[in-house]
């Protein structure tokens, strides 16, 4: 994520937040999950510029650098076969 660059849809602003979001027992306090994280698509995100409110994959990723595709090896590229030089 250090290289990819997210902005406001509305206002073009990089200074945007997403959200993190835990679950707790109401009775005990216990933490019960992490229902979202920041990286996921879903989770709330806010401009700090216009104070556009959406979802983190409505922001706009900046021009030049493509997003990682799901199942892409993380963006690294295509998986290279592993050579046998002996």
């Amino acid at each position: 994520m250090e290289d990819e660059l997210l902005r406001c849809p509305n206002c073009g602003s990089n200074e945007v937040t997403v959200s993190h979001l835990q679950r707790f027992m109401a009775n005990t306090g216990e933490h019960y999950c992490h229902a979202v994280k920041t990286q996921d698509a879903d989770s709330e995100s806010t401009c700090l510029e216009c104070q556009w409110r959406g979802r983190r994959d409505e922001l706009v990723h900046n021009v030049g650098i493509e997003p990682p595709k799901v199942g892409s090896n993380d963006g690294l590229g295509p998986l290279q076969p592993e050579r046998d030089d002996a």
